[in-house]
């Protein structure tokens, strides 16, 4: 019983906020008398709301949206709001419409583009255009500047000496995937074995040549 208290204790240094309030409540469930059940139930209910206020419900995060939005149509010119309700359309996913009140926000306060959660969220160009900063274009940009991934990586040692035990031989495969959208030319796989240190023990490339979109070759 006593474990359950002290592992949420520990879930909540790590900040694993969820496995901390699961496990104070099942230390709340085993000892309703326990010398620690005020402690417990405090900090259940502290994380817990924490919790919920930065992992909010669908449900709860809809109420809060539709009160937003009244309190916008009562008062068009409160930043505030319009920046809560932008924040809260972001994190339920609706990307263009929180851009739509993001951009709107910037073309009354120029000096909101400063905010953290402006500029990961939208991308203001030179030209005065602008990007939205959805996860799928944060992963197309990663693809692009990234394109050759590189899965199913393993190593291990083969046949050793029968004398020394060292090890004579070293296998790695793997296999290498284009993400891209086009074709990569003159693909190679460069491996380096080190042993200790920075001691080298073998080198090698292995050509792979051109790559199409989506395609994925063994080495």
């Amino acid at each position: 019983i006593e474990a359950s208290y002290w592992l949420g204790r520990s879930f909540e240094d790590l900040g694993v906020v969820r496995d901390a309030v699961l496990a104070y409540d099942e230390y709340i469930e085993m000892a309703p008398d326990g010398d620690r059940l005020g402690d417990a139930r405090a900090r259940s209910e502290r994380l817990r709301e924490a919790f919920e206020s930065q992992f909010p419900s669908p449900e709860t995060l809809q109420t809060r949206i539709d009160e937003y939005r009244s309190q916008l149509a009562a008062d068009p010119s409160n930043l505030r709001i319009r920046a809560e309700l932008a924040d809260a359309l972001w994190t339920r996913g609706s990307y263009e419409q929180a851009a739509e009140h993001y951009l709107a926000l910037y073309e009354a306060e120029p000096s909101i583009a400063e905010r953290p959660e402006f500029q990961r969220r939208i991308e203001l160009n030179p030209d005065g255009s602008h990007v939205v900063l959805t996860p799928s274009e944060l992963s197309r940009r990663e693809r692009e500047a990234n394109p050759l991934q590189v899965v199913n990586f393993t190593g291990f040692q083969g046949v050793r000496d029968t004398f020394t035990q060292v090890p004579r031989f070293f296998i790695v495969t793997g296999q290498v995937v284009n993400r891209g959208d086009s074709v990569l030319y003159g693909v190679s796989i460069n491996v380096t074995i080190y042993g200790f240190g920075n001691t080298v023990y073998d080198t090698g490339t292995q050509t792979l040549g051109n790559m199409r979109p989506g395609e994925t070759r063994a080495f």
